[in-house]
């Protein structure tokens, strides 16, 4: 059966290769192929397209959200996200901006998900929720100037080029509330352990737009986890805490604090879960970047979605409004 999801998933990527898309049936093979070999079927993938793909140039210091990166400490961020699979940064975004994303959140309409996957677009009501997540539309969050700005910022897209080591492609913006409604931990809400397998190798940035504690919804990561997984744990399905206790350390399992404006770095090949808030609910941004769209199919908004032959356009305005060249 081994062999059939490899004829599936090789065909696949010469298909994308051809069209630039990926069938599902593909997806669903390098989905399996990730548990079947543990991570390897994307070592061997991403090395070819690192050797293929080139990267930008950068100044040798850049200043962005994560404040001033020079080569030294890029190195230093990269050997960390590289062994434990996460780092947390010391600066945050400035309290002014988190207000007026947390003001725009609250006047936007976003879509309620029920853990149906009924989908309802409505304004989020803290006092009145009808679902466990409202998820904004990468076409409003691209309307505000402040999370246009994240998207473009140079000191994420240099970190994604070290870790992906390959000029990486924007995958998407997202922002969620993820609120009180259920006293469970929801599944649609990602509120259960699991590990992302959207393409060969990807990187994503969150930022917390509320305080975050124990109770308020932590990221919860097990450390190590993006790198090897044990047998029992490398299935493409949710896992209790009980399952995740019996094979990690409570050492190696991390929720990830911090007040509003906190910013991470996360490989969530590892394995991970955002815990149920239960005193306040969460307002978070994501910020992905990948090294090939062969994956999981996004709905990418008009200034995201190019042909890959155009791809570098969209980095030169990137350059460009940053007063730099490639």
């Amino acid at each position: 059966m081994t062999l059939v999801y490899h004829v599936i998933y090789w065909f696949g990527l010469l298909e994308y290769s051809l069209f630039k898309s990926t069938n599902k049936y593909s997806y669903l093979a390098f989905r399996k192929l990730y548990g079947l070999t543990n991570g390897r079927i994307n070592k061997t993938y991403s090395n070819r397209i690192s050797n293929k793909r080139g990267k930008f140039k950068f100044p040798e210091i850049t200043t962005g959200l994560t404040g001033k990166l020079d080569p030294n400490r890029l190195e230093k961020i990269i050997s960390k996200i590289e062994e434990q699979g996460y780092v947390i940064f010391d600066e945050l975004l400035p309290e002014e901006i988190c207000q007026r994303i947390l003001d725009f959140s609250m006047k936007v309409p976003s879509v309620a998900i029920t853990e149906n996957n009924d989908q309802t677009k409505v304004k989020y009501d803290p006092n009145n929720p009808i679902a466990p997540i409202y998820r904004f539309d990468e076409e409003d969050v691209l309307k505000n100037e402040d999370l246009k700005n994240i998207f473009y910022d140079i000191n994420f897209i240099r970190i994604a080029q070290e870790y992906l080591r390959c000029k990486p492609l924007n995958n998407s913006i997202i922002m969620w509330w993820s609120t009180l409604y259920k006293k469970a931990a929801s599944s649609r809400a990602a509120q259960l352990y699991h590990f992302d397998m959207d393409h060969p190798k990807f990187i994503k940035f969150f930022i917390y737009l509320t305080d975050v504690d124990a109770n308020s919804g932590p990221h919860c990561y097990v450390k190590g986890s993006h790198i090897t997984k044990p047998k029992n744990l490398t299935k493409d399905k949710r896992y209790s805490d009980l399952e995740i206790s019996q094979k990690y350390e409570a050492s190696d399992v991390i929720e990830i604090l911090g007040s509003r404006g906190t910013i991470v770095a996360v490989d969530t090949s590892g394995i991970h879960k955002g815990k149920l808030p239960i005193d306040h609910d969460r307002l978070i941004v994501q910020i992905e970047f990948t090294n090939s769209f062969f994956g999981q199919k996004v709905k990418r908004s008009t200034v995201a979605e190019l042909p890959k032959s155009q791809y570098d356009e969209l980095y030169d305005e990137v350059f460009r409004r940053l007063e730099l060249k490639k």
